[in-house]
Order: structure tokens, then C-alpha cells, then sequence
């Protein structure tokens, strides 16, 4: 046990000058009771309800016993961050002296906790330390664009042996980018060395893993982060914010969802939005609206996590949907949302994850514009006339063809790949639009490298149709 754990140890629990058992275990019933209505409050008005209380005390011996009583329950928290709510006592009530201790080495405990929590509580910019790792090499910590864990040991602690037992577990399992900083307390490098080496065996291709030590102190990483005892571990997000102090193993496994990159175009919403479009068949008028409407209720509510999420996944159910009223929405989609947005895209994984795939696929939404006439390119192709309407399309021979040999006649051209699910049932939707129209001709196209340039090929089937004078006038089209 450390000489600060031992003042800490000793001033609590704090009890001013007492007030009779009797009254002051009514009272200390009646403040538990107040706790618990009050924990789903935000911290700032935690504090205004506690100062509340500490003011209502009309005699100062009962004002001393209930600033007392909110510092222990507030000094050692059921929820993670209520800590702020004991030093905010310690500064207000305890340092000005309208509250009186029973001692000065009590205010001198109260004030220690004060000192060594204040730098590190929850949505706190995490402050930057430089250690050593075992090489002598100097390393800063935490680093910005990454989400970190910092992890405060001793190679004699137990709990920290089985601590970094689940540690280990954890940190093999994740698969998106993080640093895990291991920091020793401790002063013995040969003791450090084969701790390592003996506990710190992992393998891990996403997480960073720093071993780094300070055993001058030099950082002031005790005062930083109130390490005050071992283990200690904290939870920073990759803006450098801090999301979880005091964390068990546990604790660390749960939190770390939170820090996992998003992952767009996956999940609860695709199934939303699915239910939205798909089932009324909606245009792209609706479309549009409704993601003008979803994204003002999520800046109605200041939430641009949530506003992001959104707009982000149906961009993507959008670029991966077929149909023409999915694609005539995509455009304006892009330049209302995302380039016209560009607050809301101004970290650095949106351009990966959002800005860049907006740019290819509004650069392949202009390949082959409704109005052009049809490239003059000649292709390998299964034409399908009247004349063949019933024959399975794997038996039509396929020929060298001139795409504006389609000119004349209305047709459509059909991108598609082999054994393509959906061919089959394209094929069978022309067989149909053929007996309606005998002069219409249909072209079905395996892509080259010739045609990649010219045509939006990512998604197929991909169905175009031409007018008599090859003109294109309709893109994206869905035939069953």
C-alpha cells in the first residue's frame, strides 16, 4: 500500500462533527434515497441539486454532515464520471471553509482526491504524457485518430496479473484500429523485462501495443491520471477525449464498442430503409424527402453522430440498390448531402468511408447520360428479336455487333455477367416486352475492359434503353 493510498484510506469515511446517531442515520437514508432519484440527471445538475441541499441546512452542524455524506457517496461512485460531483464539493464547499471537516488531515485527503481525479474525468481532453519504453525510446501518448486504452500496472499487484489474463483475451479479439499503452509503475526493469515476456505474449494484427514506463515520474502520470493505485485503466476515444476511467476488464470489453468505427451500409438501417422504398415503391422525389426529413429530425435532436449514420448508410443502400428511381435519387443525394454537407464529413476517416465513394459513384452515374446517343463501340453480344424470343439465351449465338445497330427500333441493352441470377428473369421479361412489341430488340452484353469506361458497370445487371435514333432515354431499368 502506497503512502497515498494510505491518506486516502485514513480520511475516509469523512464524518464532520457528529450530528446524534439517530438523526443522522434518517438523514444519510433520506440522502441515499436522493442519490437515486437523481442518477439519471447530467452532472451539472447533480451539482446544483447537491449545492441545493447543502444550502437548505438551516444549522451548520447538519450542513457539514450532509456536504460530508454527498462527498463520500459522490468520492466512490456506483456510476463511472460522478467523481466530478465530489470534487466540485471539495472545491465550493470544503476549500472556501463554509464547511468544516473534523480534522485537517480529513480536508487534506478530500483535497488529494481533488487534485489527483480532476485531470482525468469523463469527456476531459486526456492529457498527454511522454514515457519511456523498454528500449529508452521517448513515446507521446495518447495519440489523436486512434482510440486508446491506457493501462497503469505493477509486475507485484495480483489483480493485475488476472486483469491482464482478460487483457490479453480482449485485445486478440478486436479487428479496428486502437492502441493499448501498458504502462508499469513500477521501478525494476528486469522485473518489467520478464513481465513482459512472460504475460504480454499476444497476437494482434489491429491493435498497437506500446510498453512504456516512468519510474522517475517525470510525466507526473500519478497527479495526470490519479493513479493512486493499480490496476488503472482508461478508455480514450480518437479525438482524444476520455469515455471510461476506473475500468475493469469488463467494463474495457463493453466500452469498446463504442470506439468501433462505424461501419456504413450495414445493420439495423439497411432494413429500414428497405422497409421505406421497397414495399410502396417509392420515386426519387420520396426518396429525397425522406432523407431531408430524417436528417433534420437528427439536427433537431443536435446529434450529427446520428445525423452521419444516417445519411451515410442510405447513400449506400442507394449506390448498391438496383432500379431507376434509386439512381435518378443518388445524384442529387450526393450533391445535397454529402457535398453540399461538408461540416458534417470533416473527420478523416470520411473520406475513405463517405467522400471518395460519393465522387466514383457520381463520376459513374454520369458515364452514358439520358440524352447522348449510344456509344459507337462494337461489342460481343446475344441479340434477342422476335424471331428468338422463346430461345433460352444461352443458345443464342453471340456475335460481333455495332451497339448502334439497336438504332431504328426501340431497344434495350443488357449489361450482365455470367451466370447471372437475375439474367434469367431479364430474359424472360423480354421475351414478353417482344410479343407486345416485334420490332423492339434487346442486346445482351457480357462487360469488357473497352466498355468499363464507358458504362456504369458496378452493379448488374445494368439495363439501358435507346430510342429508334440510338439516343438513350431511360438508365438503370428493372425487367421481371
Amino acid at each position: 500500500m502506497t503512502t497515498l493510498t494510505v491518506v486516502f484510506t485514513l480520511s475516509a469515511p469523512i464524518r464532520a462533527q457528529q450530528l446524534d446517531s439517530a438523526k443522522a442515520a434518517a438523514m444519510d437514508a433520506k440522502l441515499e434515497e436522493y442519490f437515486r432519484a437523481i442518477e439519471l440527471l447530467p452532472l451539472e445538475d447533480k451539482m446544483a441539486e447537491c449545492d441545493f441541499l447543502v444550502e437548505s441546512c438551516g444549522d451548520s452542524l447538519l450542513r457539514n454532515h450532509v456536504a460530508s455524506y454527498i462527498y463520500q457517496h459522490y468520492s466512490k461512485p456506483r456510476i463511472m464520471g460522478e467523481e466530478a460531483v465530489a470534487i466540485h464539493m471539495v472545491d465550493k464547499w470544503f476549500e472556501s471553509g463554509k464547511v468544516k471537516l473534523n480534522s485537517d488531515f480529513e480536508l487534506l485527503g478530500a483535497r488529494m482526491f481533488a487534485q489527483f481525479n480532476r485531470n482525468s474525468l469523463l469527456g476531459m481532453k486526456a492529457p498527454l504524457l511522454t514515457m519511456e519504453d523498454s528500449e529508452g525510446q521517448k513515446v507521446s501518448l495518447p495519440a489523436e485518430g486512434r482510440a486508446s486504452v491506457i493501462y497503469f500496472y505493477d509486475v507485484s499487484c495480483a489483480k493485475c496479473k488476472l486483469t491482464t489474463i482478460m487483457l490479453r483475451q480482449i485485445l486478440e479479439s478486436i479487428d479496428f484500429p486502437l492502441d493499448f499503452y501498458a504502462v508499469y509503475t513500477g521501478v525494476n526493469h528486469d522485473e518489467w523485462d520478464s513481465y513482459r515476456k512472460e504475460r504480454w505474449s499476444l497476437k494482434t494484427e489491429a491493435v498497437n501495443i506500446y510498453h512504456l514506463w516512468d519510474p522517475e515520474i517525470d510525466s507526473n502520470y500519478q497527479m495526470e491520471y490519479g493513479v493512486i493505485e493499480t490496476p488503472q485503466m482508461l478508455l480514450v476515444d480518437k479525438d482524444g477525449i476520455i469515455i471510461g476511467r476506473k475500468l475493469d476488464a469488463d467494463a474495457l470489453s463493453r466500452l469498446l464498442e463504442s470506439v468501433r468505427p462505424y461501419d456504413y451500409g450495414s445493420g439495423e438501417t439497411l432494413s429500414l430503409f428497405k422497409m421505406l422504398f421497397e414495399e410502396d415503391g417509392s420515386d426519387a422525389e420520396a426518396i429525397l424527402n425522406a432523407a431531408a426529413y430524417m436528417k433534420k429530425l437528427a439536427l433537431e435532436r443536435k446529434d450529427s453522430v446520428l445525423c452521419k449514420h444516417l445519411i451515410g448508410d442510405l447513400f449506400y443502400y442507394l449506390s448498391d440498390s438496383q432500379g431507376e428511381e434509386y439512381k435518378k435519387a443518388l445524384l442529387p443525394f450526393i450533391e445535397q448531402h454529402i457535398e453540399g454537407d461538408p461540416a458534417l464529413w470533416s473527420e478523416a476517416e470520411d473520406v475513405a468511408a463517405i467522400i471518395a465513394p460519393a465522387q466514383m459513384e457520381k463520376e459513374l452515374l454520369s458515364r452514358a447520360p439520358v440524352g447522348s446517343r449510344i456509344a459507337p463501340l462494337r461489342v460481343t453480344g446475344r441479340l434477342k428479336t422476335v424471331r428468338n424470343a422463346e430461345q433460352p439465351l444461352e443458345e443464342i449465338k453471340p456475335r460481333k455487333i455495332r451497339l448502334r445497330a439497336l438504332k431504328g427500333s426501340p431497344g434495350w441493352i443488357v449489361f450482365h455477367s455470367p451466370g447471372c441470377s437475375s439474367c434469367a428473369e431479364v430474359a424472360a421479361a423480354a421475351a414478353s416486352i417482344l410479343k407486345e412489341s416485334p420490332d423492339a430488340k434487346f442486346l445482351f452484353v457480357e462487360p469488357d475492359k473497352k466498355l468499363l469506361d464507358q458504362f456504369d458497370l458496378s452493379v448488374l445487371p445494368h439495363i439501358i434503353e435507346v430510342d429508334k435514333k440510338g439516343n438513350i432515354t431511360r438508365k438503370y431499368l428493372t425487367l421481371k
